[in-house]
C-alpha cells in the first residue's frame, strides 16, 4: 500500500490525533487487475478527488471527484480536465465502490 497526505508528515493512524487535512492511498488488487484507492479529508462542505496525469499537472488530467452531503449522501464522477477549468464528466463513468 502507498500513499499521499497533506500536510506533509501529517497522520490519520492515531484517531484522537488526525492532522491530515487531505489523505490518499492505493493498493493494487492482482487477482483483479485493479487498484482501490481510500481518498479521506476533513473539508466536509468541499468536494475532493484525485487525479492522474502523465506529467504532474492538471492539465489533460484524469480524476475521480466526489462529495459527501450533511445527510451522508454522496456523489462520485470519473471526469477529465482539459485544462485549469471545471472538470467535464467522461462518457463511461469507470469507478464501483467497495
Amino acid at each position: 500500500m502507498d500513499g499521499w497526505s497533506h500536510p506533509p508528515k501529517c497522520s490519520n493512524y492515531d484517531s484522537s490525533a488526525k492532522s491530515c487535512t487531505y489523505n490518499a492511498t492505493w493498493e493494487y488488487i492482482p487477482s483483479s487487475d485493479s487498484v482501490r484507492f481510500v481518498i479521506e479529508t476533513h473539508k466536509a462542505d468541499q468536494w475532493t478527488g484525485i487525479g492522474f496525469s502523465e506529467d504532474t499537472r492538471m492539465r489533460n488530467s484524469d480524476a475521480v471527484i466526489g462529495w459527501a452531503t450533511a445527510t451522508g449522501q454522496f456523489f462520485i464522477s470519473d471526469t477529465f480536465m482539459n485544462s485549469y477549468t471545471a472538470p467535464k464528466l467522461d462518457r463511461q463513468q469507470v469507478w464501483k465502490i467497495d
